[in-house]
């Protein structure tokens, strides 16, 4: 009884880190879907030009922080500036559209696993 106990433990051991792996690819194959649709948006290449001069900014920059990536992407639409970033565990896109900066930001999915080994099986 005793050993058969042990192995029914470990098997739900592992079936519990394979539930969380499983999670966890999926919100990773869902940043990077975001990432390959934000690469895949129609890019205008021209020839450098001459310096032109930057007008100046009257007042301060509106900066919208979007809580949904479905928000941002449809008012990111046509934005001539981009960036994304990724740092410290955080994904992060801006774009500029008619001066107005609007900002997504989300936290990168990270996966954490402690267990320690009893003498009567494992504890996750």
């Amino acid at each position: 009884m005793g050993m058969e106990r042990g192995y029914d433990e470990k098997i739900d051991v592992v079936d519990l880190i394979i539930s969380v792996l499983r999670e966890h690819e999926s919100k990773l194959d869902e940043l990077v879907s975001r990432l390959e649709e934000a690469q895949s948006l129609p890019v205008e290449v021209r020839a450098p030009q001459e310096p032109q001069e930057t007008p100046e900014q009257v007042g301060a920059a509106i900066t919208a922080v979007l809580k949904s990536w479905a928000d941002f992407t449809g008012r990111g639409s046509g934005a001539k500036l981009v960036a994304v970033d990724v740092a410290d565990g955080f994904f992060e896109a801006s774009a500029v559209v008619g001066g107005v900066v609007y900002v997504y930001r989300e936290e990168i999915p990270s996966l954490d696993i402690q267990y320690t080994k009893r003498d009567d099986g494992v504890s996750i």
